[in-house]
């Protein structure tokens, strides 16, 4: 494949008109929403382009780029899609990235912490914001729940049974790899998840606000601090550990506020209990 075309055009596009391309598309195809895509030239193709244009190209995934590729998918249909966006249709929309959790109970990282077997990841205040749910029917995948906001209560991300939904008013969301990136600016990470599969999640960087309660989260600390008084902070590093590294931990004050961690789970408000679907067989497996 050339690096450039008759007009000398590089293949190159410089970031800040990537993230435009991507933003106008809330952050995924223009088809279909996948956030793993390409930018396409559209009229005109990149063969006859004389410059990255973002009001002539869009974000495809790789499916729909090839649909456009071998003329099975029409510009008019390419450009209906870039002017009004699946995922720009609603304020928030699925997305089908969807997390493998179909061979094994989910391992999940947050942080520098490892956890297997508990139903509930993170809850405050009763309420459960990162949890795992059984299959649906037997055979079926095991199910990832989770929803976070930042300070201003606006979504960062959720997942659905698996599925991502993805604020398209977001500053950037990328997808590098197997991370994922949220950014507020250009500047600031918001967001980081990468995937492990066949059934491992690494929320490498976080910065959420659950009410009153700051999550953060940055390689190998996890740390979940509250805005009224009293002696509640919780916080776990690894220093000197490559994330992720196992941590385990259980503190809990006199007020019933606390953590558990059995590499391990979190809980404030309310104990976390091991999944029902866990057993001693998966344990030994992990050395917990």
């Amino acid at each position: 494949m050339s690096k450039e075309n008759r007009f000398g055009l590089s293949r190159y596009i410089k970031p800040d008109i990537k993230q435009t391309i991507r933003k106008a598309c809330g952050f995924g195809c223009a088809i279909c929403g996948n956030p793993i895509g390409t930018y396409e030239h559209i009229e005109p193709t990149f063969e006859d382009a004389r410059e990255h244009d973002p009001d002539k190209m869009t974000y495809l995934c790789s499916s729909h780029q090839d649909q456009s590729s071998r003329g099975l998918l029409s510009k008019a249909s390419i450009w209906k899609g870039k002017h009004s966006p699946r995922l720009m249709k609603v304020g928030r929309a699925k997305s089908p990235f969807i997390f493998d959790t179909w061979s094994a109970l989910p391992s999940i990282w947050v942080g520098p912490v490892r956890i297997i077997g508990f139903a509930t990841i993170i809850e405050i205040d009763g309420e459960r914001i990162f949890a795992i749910d059984p299959p649906e029917i037997p055979g079926a995948p095991f199910r990832i729940n989770a929803s976070f906001t930042d300070q201003n209560h606006d979504l960062i991300f959720q997942i659905v049974d698996n599925e991502l939904v993805l604020n398209p008013k977001s500053w950037d969301v990328k997808v590098t790899g197997r991370s994922l990136i949220i950014r507020k600016s250009s500047r600031h990470i918001i967001a980081e998840i990468v995937t492990l599969p066949p059934n491992s999640i690494y929320i490498k960087r976080l910065h959420a606000r659950y009410k009153a309660f700051p999550i953060d989260i940055n390689g190998d600390r996890f740390t979940v601090r509250h805005g009224f008084e009293g002696p509640l902070e919780i916080e776990v590093t690894s220093p000197g550990l490559p994330p992720p590294a196992v941590c385990v931990l259980s503190s809990v004050n006199p007020h019933g506020q606390g953590m558990e961690s059995r590499g391990g789970s979190f809980a404030i408000g309310a104990q976390s209990q091991p999944h029902p679907l866990y057993t001693k067989k998966i344990a030994k497996r992990h050395n917990l």
